[in-house]
């Protein structure tokens, strides 16, 4: 499988990735109705409960699909994940 994305392959993904988006901000907002924890990252800056529920949301839809490779790349480096473990590093 190719890691070129053509137009017609993302207009295809679409449906699949919006709903994954409402269900990462419904995780969201079910961490914010109550306590939550704030880590920090290695770059010093914060990461909460709920950034790690829509990442997990987020992993969750994705990895069958050909975009996780780019969303791995970007997204769980950002967030100071490890990739193999989906743990906090740092």
């Amino acid at each position: 499988m190719s890691d070129i994305l053509d137009i017609s392959r993302i207009k295809a993904l679409q449906p699949q990735v919006e709903a994954i988006a409402k269900d990462a901000g419904l995780a969201i907002m079910d961490i914010y109705q109550r306590d939550f924890d704030v880590y920090t990252k290695q770059d010093e800056s914060p990461l909460t409960d709920a950034d790690l529920a829509a990442h997990n949301v987020i992993v969750a839809g994705l990895e069958p699909s050909v975009i996780y490779r780019f969303y791995l790349k970007n997204l769980r480096i950002s967030l100071g994940l490890n990739a193999a473990h989906g743990r906090v590093i740092g």
